[in-house]
């Protein structure tokens, strides 16, 4: 009629003197959800899409199962995330990958940054964050086009700055 409860011996008995002894000696596991912690991107085009992922595990009590879901909150991109939730991950299983895919603001030479947030469905105060950041990156070659065509439309100046150039070189 005993049970351990962490450290401690429990009489089974103190809790209900009519419990079938069997029953009440199984005990609650508790899970614990844990990510990686951060996901970043560089250099990338205006509009691109941009892939990675991010492990996330139940590092609770042997035999814990975990049901968790992606709070998304970000208010840049189009994030899609794969699988964005999951029910009986057990410490057992080890981690899962989660797949994510953002396609980058169209706004060119930004940092952006926020978070990922999973969170533990059955304890909301037990949650994870990834960190997540993304620059994207002018884009020369559109920049060399309006430039092209502008001179296009003024032969006498491109003219002027081709002749400018050898002048400089000479």
């Amino acid at each position: 009629s005993y049970y351990k409860n962490g450290s401690t011996w429990m009489d089974l008995y103190d809790i209900d003197d009519t419990a079938n002894f069997c029953i009440k000696g199984l005990v609650y596991s508790k899970p614990d959800i844990e990510c990686d912690d951060h996901l970043s991107w560089t250099d990338v085009k205006a509009g691109d899409t941009v892939t990675g992922s991010f492990a996330v595990e139940n590092v609770g009590d042997s035999g814990s199962l975990l049901s968790w879901e992606i709070n998304d909150s970000i208010d840049w991109g189009e994030w899609t995330f794969t699988p964005s939730s999951g029910d009986g991950l057990s410490p057992e299983d080890g981690s899962i990958e989660v797949q994510v895919s953002v396609v980058a603001p169209d706004k060119k030479n930004r940092d952006y940054s926020g978070n990922i947030v999973l969170v533990n469905r059955d304890d909301s105060d037990d949650f994870c964050i990834v960190q997540i950041s993304l620059t994207t990156s002018k884009n020369r070659d559109l920049i060399n086009s309006h430039v092209l065509q502008f001179l296009e439309k003024f032969p006498l100046l491109e003219q002027l700055l081709q002749n400018l150039g050898r002048y400089q070189t000479n």
